[in-house]
């Protein structure tokens, strides 16, 4: 991508961006520290792309189809996501410029922190990973998708010491659909190592942020390249050689980590879910943070760049068969179930398996203490009964708490596989074929769930699953995104 020559310091961008320095440079741009004097002179982020196209007509389509994008990226609204605040399309010299201003994150990125020689322990790794995940599932929920995270994409908040993913891969994708001369391949966002198969060959979904995260962890517990890890020819991992976890962390990083989308997590809800007990049991780790702060100077030291470069690929060969995969389904709120029934059911399961750990407890003292097996048999029959009106006395709370709880959990009668997978497959293929032709995901997201749901009230508050009870629903859904798609792709000019 033709670059004009760096802005000088003090340049003003827009007659409002004063340019303090160069932050660093790559294949899709530069990135510039720059003063809003707009914002009584608060640090700001400039993200400079320069198209390749000349004709004016191209470069307005590129400006178009890159704000497109970058507007679903303004309404992210999350504390551990830098703020897109503006994009802009100046002239810069003889040529034309696309900009995004994005909040400035006082802190480090990762890749710094493991040059430094740090490491991650085990007992910091869980917090990381709790604090991670939350905002994947945000931007899954919202159709979003990061598509290269990495220890140079994450920063350490130097005031929370909280992890902050940079520099969106999809904005890095559409920058390149954007400005590609017209006619030329289709091309991909791939980081060596990184970066999942299904996502070299063209087709990112949000377990793709998750096989990313996964190598993202075993980075930052062992400080080496995930390339010591991976068997290209075998295609498969061999990270214990370098680094032992427990059981129950070794299985999540596992399931991060599996080639077939099938076989990995579907949200990062559900890692949350096997993350949490160990969150609950593991001793508290002190943050990962700069360990003295810095004076804050008049021009922030910048972030060098990442060691390890993304890049844009063409698309191999798609494979004879491709794994099906969970279908995302955004929403506005957290699902009912998620929020507040399944937290306060899974809270009296802990309660009650207390309660039947504690009388095996005390029989094996009764037993050792005891000479004569009629009080045992009391004993054990009087607990029994204790236990038995427990469990009813559960069952009948949560029921009298949500009345609808019972018709939430009907099963739905099981449809054959086969025509649900096809039905799946023609529908990713027509949202390729959609985003290709420049309209918007999310809001394609956005209006399916809305007739979905009017279609099966029944479903208001809920995610569907990739479980086999919830097929007849994921292909309902295909067949209103197959028919929103014809609709939308029929009234365009």
């Amino acid at each position: 991508m033709e670059l004009s020559p760096p802005l000088a310091p003090g340049f003003l961008l827009d007659d409002r961006y004063e340019v303090l320095r160069c932050l660093g440079g790559g294949g899709f741009g530069r990135t510039y520290l720059a003063k809003d004097r707009h914002r009584f002179d608060e640090f700001c982020v400039l993200k400079e792309f320069a198209p390749q196209v000349r004709e004016e007509s191209a470069l307005q389509k590129a400006a178009e189809l890159f704000q497109r994008e970058a507007g679903v990226l303004y309404q992210l609204k999350h504390p551990q996501i830098p703020e897109f605040r503006a994009f802009l399309t100046v002239t810069v010299g003889e040529k034309k410029a696309l900009f995004l201003v994005e909040q400035y994150i006082d802190g480090e990125t990762y890749a710094q922190w493991l040059h430094r020689g740090r490491r991650l322990s085990e007992a910091e790794a869980i917090p990381f990973l709790s604090d991670l995940l939350p905002i994947l599932e945000y931007l899954h929920d919202r159709g979003v998708i990061h598509r290269d995270i990495s220890p140079d994409n994450l920063i350490c908040d130097r005031a929370t010491g909280k992890p902050i993913p940079i520099d969106f891969g999809s904005v890095k994708q559409w920058v390149q659909k954007a400005t590609q001369p017209p006619g030329s391949p289709a091309t991909q966002i791939h980081k060596p190592g990184y970066t999942p198969p299904e996502q070299i060959q063209g087709r990112a979904i949000p377990s793709s942020d998750l096989y990313a995260l996964g190598v993202t962890v075993l980075v930052l517990l062992t400080g080496k390249s995930p390339l010591d890890f991976y068997d290209e020819n075998e295609q498969t991992w061999h990270w214990r050689q370098f680094l032992r976890l427990q059981p129950p962390l070794e299985a999540i990083v596992d399931r991060l980590l599996a080639i077939r989308p099938i076989d990995r997590y579907a949200s990062a809800r559900e890692v949350l879910d096997d993350l949490t007990p160990l969150a609950h049991a593991a001793t508290p780790a002190v943050p990962v943070t700069v360990p003295h702060p810095l004076p804050t100077p008049a021009v922030p030291v910048p972030s060098p760049t990442s060691t390890v470069k993304t890049v844009v690929v063409s698309p191999a060969a798609p494979p004879s068969v491709i794994p099906p995969v969970a279908t995302v389904q955004p929403s506005p709120s957290p699902p009912l179930l998620q929020s507040a029934v399944l937290p306060f059911l899974q809270r009296m399961g802990r309660s009650f398996a207390a309660l039947v750990v504690l009388p095996f407890r005390l029989l094996h003292r009764v037993w050792k203490t005891m000479t004569f097996g009629i009080r045992v048999a009391n004993w054990v029959t009087v607990w029994t009964w204790r236990l038995a009106i427990v469990a009813v006395g559960v069952a009948i709370a949560a029921i009298l708490w949500k009345p609808d709880l019972l018709s939430a959990l009907k099963p739905i009668p099981r449809q054959p596989e086969t025509a649900e997978t096809a039905t799946v497959e023609d529908c990713y293929t027509a949202i390729e074929r959609y985003a290709t032709s420049g309209f918007p995901v999310a809001s394609l997201y956005a209006e399916v769930d809305r007739l979905l749901y009017d279609r099966f009230p029944e479903l208001q508050g809920r995610s569907l699953t990739d479980k086999p009870d919830d097929a007849p629903f994921r292909e309902a859904w295909c067949d209103i995104a197959q028919q929103v798609l014809e609709a939308e792709i029929g009234r365009s000019p």
